[in-house]
């Protein structure tokens, strides 16, 4: 049987799901991901970029308000054409970039520099 703390611990995790549910993707990351896609010759859909495979955000704190920056872009196997925007390095939250397995010209932009938490840099060709 439920008890009074169960029902308010499972009401509290529900009225969480629904604010981060409802957080928008930063300005800036949100243009960097546009730049990025065109780049790579990605079409963007109208569902949320966060909610698009192989990108993944995370909640972040910023200026008093709680966002959802872009952590890691993983596209591996998607034939991909192009190159690395320069606008990668207003993604100071990424911390992976995995592009394996495509057909990209290697050529990494300086500004990837900016992204101080980039813990995996992968760009295998296979």
């Amino acid at each position: 049987m439920a008890t009074v703390g169960h029902l308010f611990l499972i009401l509290f995790f529900t009225l969480h799901l629904l604010v981060q549910a409802r957080l928008n993707l930063q300005t800036t990351d949100h243009e960097a991901l546009l730049a990025i896609h065109n780049n790579l010759g990605i079409t963007t859909g109208s569902t949320s970029i966060c909610n698009a495979a192989g990108i993944f955000c995370e909640p972040r704190i910023s200026n008093n308000t709680t966002v959802l920056r872009v952590t890691r872009i993983f596209f591996k196997h998607r034939r991909l054409r192009g190159s690395i925007s320069p606008a990668i390095g207003k993604l100071s939250e990424l911390k992976e970039l995995s592009l394996p397995n495509n057909h990209l010209v290697i050529q990494i932009p300086v500004q990837i520099t900016n992204c101080r938490k980039l813990e995996v840099l992968n760009l295998k060709e296979q």
